[in-house]
């Protein structure tokens, strides 16, 4: 195993992320690596699992935790689980729906008597 003591993990289960020892985690191969799936277990029940971010510091990953909430993909999950009423299991395979496409928005602004135009790629 890596260096990494800690992983940032989301849950299948129910969409949540939190920050775990690594060593908990039962993943496929010797090294843990972002984007892996495998699970771990906690209070004797096997929980599906999304490594999102690893790091040697629980700070450093509670900060990113806080950025990643931010995300296209973290908010695709909150619709989801207001979709599905909170029902658990398949959350790991939610994503923004237009992941990978940039959507172009231009807007006009009238400048002291000159067309400004300004666009913004999301």
């Amino acid at each position: 195993m890596a260096n990494n003591m800690y992983a940032l993990v989301l849950f299948d289960v129910d969409g949540c992320t939190a920050v775990v020892e690594s060593k908990k985690l039962k993943m496929e191969g010797k090294d843990l690596v972002t984007g892996q799936m495998g699970h771990m277990t906690f209070a004797r029940e096997k929980l599906q699992v999304e490594i999102l971010q690893l790091s040697d510091s629980k700070r450093a990953l509670n900060k990113y935790e806080d950025e990643w909430s931010l995300s296209c993909r973290s908010v695709a999950l909150d619709k989801e689980k207001a979709r599905r009423r909170n029902r658990p299991n398949g959350y790991l395979t939610v994503r923004p729906a237009e992941q990978n496409v940039e959507i172009e928005e231009t807007v006009t602004l009238e400048v002291e008597s000159e067309a400004v135009t300004v666009s913004t790629v999301f």
